[in-house]
C-alpha cells in the first residue's frame, strides 16, 4: 500500500509536506497481516456454525444451499450426527468438499453428500425433503432481486411443512466490504485460481 504524505511543523516555518518512505512490505508483515485476517475470518465462520447448529436436531435432514468447500456441512454431520447434502454451482467446489469429506469421514459412516447443482436451473432435490435448508452468503452472489426471490421461492419448495428455511446473507454494503477484505487478505486469487 502506499504511504501518505505527512504534514510536519518545522520551527519558525509553516507546514511543509514530508515524504515518508514508499517502501513495499516485507513478507514477514504481509504473512502477519494474512494470518490475523484469517484468524478474523475464522471467527466469523466459528460464529455462524454456532448459529446454524442451535437449529439442528438429531435426525433431521439438512441441505446447504451454496455449499462451496463444505466446511459448514461438514462441522454439523460432525458436531451433531446428522446427515447433510449440499450442493454448488462450482464442480471445483463440489470436488473439495467431497474430498474433505472422505477425510472428516474416515472411521465412521460418511454423513454428507455434495453435488453440483445452480438455483434456477439445475438441482437434484425433489420438494418438501428438508426438515432444515440453509444459505451462507449464496443469495447475495446472485445478480439482482428478481433472481435472489426467485431462489428463496425455490428454497422454500424444499422445506418440509414444519421445517426452516435459515438465511446467512448479506447487504450489498456487505458483500463490498467482504470483497474488500477478500482482495486485501488475497482470497480473490484462490477462487478465481
Amino acid at each position: 500500500l502506499p504511504k501518505r504524505k505527512s504534514a510536519k511543523l518545522a520551527a519558525n516555518k509553516k507546514y511543509e509536506p514530508e515524504e515518508e518512505e514508499d517502501e513495499e512490505e516485507d513478507e514477514t508483515t504481509m504473512r502477519g497481516r494474512r494470518k490475523k485476517m484469517a484468524k478474523m475470518l475464522q471467527g466469523n465462520k466459528r460464529l455462524e456454525i454456532d448459529e446454524i447448529a442451535r437449529h439442528v436436531k438429531p435426525g433431521m435432514s439438512v441441505l446447504d444451499v451454496g455449499c462451496g468447500n463444505g466446511e459448514m456441512a461438514i462441522e454439523l454431520a460432525n458436531r451433531l450426527g446428522v446427515r447433510v447434502c449440499g450442493f454448488d454451482f462450482a464442480p471445483r467446489l463440489v470436488d473439495a468438499a467431497n474430498d474433505a469429506e472422505k477425510v472428516a469421514a474416515l472411521g465412521r459412516e460418511r454423513r454428507c453428500l455434495f453435488v453440483h447443482g445452480q438455483l434456477g436451473y439445475t438441482v437434484p432435490f425433489e420438494g418438501r425433503t428438508f426438515d432444515l435448508v440453509y444459505t451462507e452468503r449464496c443469495l447475495i452472489n446472485l445478480p439482482d432481486w428478481q433472481a435472489q426471490r426467485a431462489a428463496i421461492l425455490q428454497i422454500a419448495q424444499w422445506v418440509k411443512p414444519g421445517g426452516h428455511y435459515l438465511m446467512v446473507e448479506s447487504s450489498e454494503d456487505a458483500l463490498y466490504q467482504l470483497n474488500v477484505l477478500r482482495l486485501r487478505a488475497a482470497l480473490l486469487a484462490l477462487l478465481l485460481g
